[in-house]
């Protein structure tokens, strides 16, 4: 019995697309970053990363978001390979999401996501 809903072409030969993986981070990276140079801990990649991040788990508040990502914090330096197993405080989360272009931002994540 066959069970597939899918058609083979005559020949049982199937030809897979060639598939783009692309993560969020490296999207994200396409933003410039409107912050000076002095003092920045965290690129702005990372910040928007761990936000997004926490929204698509549920997180409705900027402190939620936060402590979502707190909780999380080992697991994420591990896998962004931050030198500091420190996160951002919601300050530098409000810091960016004031500075950061709207718009490019929802360009960039609407591309991504569609």
């Amino acid at each position: 019995m066959d069970y597939t809903t899918l058609t083979v072409p005559p020949g049982g030969e199937t030809a897979l697309a060639p598939v783009v993986v692309a993560s969020l981070y490296e999207a994200l990276q396409k933003l410039p970053d409107p912050r000076r140079g002095q003092g920045k801990r965290y690129s702005l990649a990372l910040i928007l990363c761990l936000v997004v991040l926490a929204k698509l788990a549920g997180q409705t508040s900027l402190s939620g978001a936060t402590q979502w990502v707190r909780h999380r914090a080992v697991q994420f330096a591990e896998h962004f390979k931050l030198h500091r197993k420190t996160i951002p405080c919601q300050m530098t989360y409000c810091n960016v999401l004031a500075r950061v272009n709207g718009k490019h931002l929802d360009e960039i994540l609407t591309a991504f996501f569609a």
